[in-house]
């Protein structure tokens, strides 16, 4: 069977995922479809093509669901998707099947509810989302990257079994959900009421972007709170940006911070500071205090069943990129409260 043959790209598409508005949970991982050149289309009409996309989950919690881009389609076309626990090719159990519907004709973004799965995950945790044609002419989107470059995301897509799909540049376009005790927020990705400083809009669910044009830097968070096993994750940083971990006991309407916005505020607390390796920082490192010993010794001890919201500002010295206003040396995440 040609390449051709079962997708085609797909340039002129350009939507973004992201609109469903179903979903209520917290966005976790993100295989984006591109708005410019690098967009793909994937056959999920054929019944004879079964799609596995590998997720790696990045926050604990359960999955609430998965936001495909569906594009191309009747309305009334639909496709049949399952979910497994594990690694693909995976024939395990079926904890999810379904069949969805489009509602429109065309570009669709399109939310399924998962949450029936009661599929409890930790961070890092592997899991699969299949997806299978029913015959009614629906073609999904996605991202297609050549080798030697990275795909746009780091699990592999397969089809019909074992083994990367082709030269493994093939991702399908998707966001997953989980609903638990995190919950993310305070996006630079033009959602927030107030804008990015200078219209420096980052991806989906990340912060403003930055002079190193990675789409902005995005926090998430794995672990539990009790006991506090907690960690702060950043990614899309400046390569050895110096971070600083921001705790704030309220939450606030998004304000201009840097080159970014902020939601964390109330008692301000400056956790942990690091330095990123590879654009991504991390807190706490070994022979570091627990989050909540942290906030306890610069006198904000969290108590159970209080909030508390976190995001990471980090160096980045390029005035040129932001230069209204002008002067700011630095950025910042996006925001996550956390449920103690």
């Amino acid at each position: 069977m040609r390449l051709n043959s079962f997708l085609v790209p797909a340039i002129a598409f350009g939507v973004l995922l992201g609109s469903a508005s179903a979903q209520s949970g917290t966005l976790d991982q993100v295989s984006p479809f591109p708005s410019g050149g690098g967009g793909a289309s994937f056959n999920a009409d054929a019944t004879s093509l079964t799609w596995q996309c590998q997720v790696k989950a990045g926050i604990p919690g359960q999955l609430e669901g998965v936001t495909f881009s569906a594009a191309q389609g009747n309305a009334g076309a639909t496709f049949d998707v399952r979910l497994r626990a594990g690694a693909g090719w995976n024939v395990g159990p079926a904890l999810f099947s379904g069949t969805v519907t489009k509602g429109l004709t065309g570009v669709e973004d399109i939310f399924v509810d998962m949450t029936s799965a009661g599929l409890t995950l930790n961070a890092n945790d592997l899991f699969v989302i299949e997806i299978q044609g029913t015959g009614s002419g629906v073609w999904l989107g996605g991202s297609y990257v050549p080798p030697p470059g990275a795909p746009l995301y780091s699990e592999p897509l397969f089809l019909g079994g074992p083994g990367c799909f082709t030269d493994c540049g093939w991702r399908i376009a998707f966001q997953t959900w989980m609903v638990g005790g995190f919950s993310s927020f305070c996006f630079g990705d033009g959602t927030q009421a107030t804008p990015c400083p200078c219209s420096n809009s980052g991806l989906a669910g990340r912060g403003c972007n930055n002079s190193a044009a990675t789409g902005g830097a995005q926090l998430s968070v794995s672990g539990s709170t009790a006991p506090d096993s907690i960690g702060l994750h950043t990614i899309g940083e400046l390569p050895s940006a110096l971070t600083i971990f921001l705790q704030g006991n309220a939450q606030i309407s998004a304000v201009p911070f840097g080159d970014g916005l902020r939601c964390a505020g109330g008692l301000l607390k400056r956790l942990y500071v690091k330095s990123a390796v590879g654009g991504a920082a991390n807190a706490p490192l070994a022979g570091d205090p627990s989050v909540s010993a942290q906030s306890a010794s610069l006198g904000d001890p969290i108590a159970s069943g209080t909030s508390r919201w976190y995001q990471a500002y980090y160096r980045d010295a390029n005035q040129s990129f932001c230069p209204a206003p002008t002067g700011n040396t630095y950025n910042i995440s996006n925001a996550v409260r956390i449920n103690w």
